[in-house]
């Protein structure tokens, strides 16, 4: 099925309600007709994830508060443009848009074919906590991207980082909570004695 795709690619370690937040928000402001939640089995910058097959179910679990997000598992270890990009085109059609979060967004220039990128997809920022929306927007419209939406959700403040050490379950969604507890996961955050 075709239409207006959003892909949000990501560690997602784990998924929290900031991203699903994202995602809807992103659906809405984008006229989007879903979304593909994308995780990175080796993402960049990043050591010692959680394993590649807890992400995927904690992922699906997350996924089905909405009809309109969908999971899906790349061969690629990341995201690429030159890689993943056709591939998803091929999938899904050429109407893409691209999520990211404010924090990713002010990397974006060092992203290997940036510019390719720029004239295929367009692009929908989660706006982080401290972030600024007009920063941000001048910043991406001086890197030539033509259609740039600013989508936040209420909890778009909260990083994944901080529930893996500090637990948080509030952020979390109770499905992928008695996932993660199940399976012993965080164990410093979510202790299960």
């Amino acid at each position: 099925m075709m239409g207006n795709i959003g892909i949000y690619a990501g560690t997602f370690d784990p998924i929290h309600k900031g991203h699903i937040e994202f995602a809807l928000s992103a659906i809405e402001k984008a006229n989007l007709d879903r979304v593909i939640l994308l995780p990175e089995r080796c993402p960049r910058r990043k050591l010692n994830v959680t394993p590649f097959a807890d992400r995927i179910e904690m992922l699906k679990l997350a996924a089905q508060i909405s009809p309109k997000l969908e999971v899906v598992a790349l061969k690629q270890d990341q995201f690429t443009v030159t890689k993943t990009l056709p591939e998803l085109q091929r999938r899904f059609g050429h109407k893409i848009v691209l999520l990211v979060g404010s924090d990713e967004a002010k990397h974006l220039e060092r992203w290997p074919d940036l510019k390719v990128l720029i004239a295929q997809v367009d692009l929908c920022v989660g706006l982080r906590a401290g972030d600024s929306r007009v920063a941000i927007e001048a910043l991406l419209t001086a890197q030539g991207w033509r259609f740039i939406c600013i989508a936040a959700g209420a909890t778009g403040h909260i990083a994944s980082r901080s529930i893996r050490l500090q637990g948080q379950r509030g952020f979390i969604d109770p499905h992928v909570q008695s996932y993660i507890t199940a399976n012993k996961l965080y164990p410093l955050a979510f202790p299960t004695n």
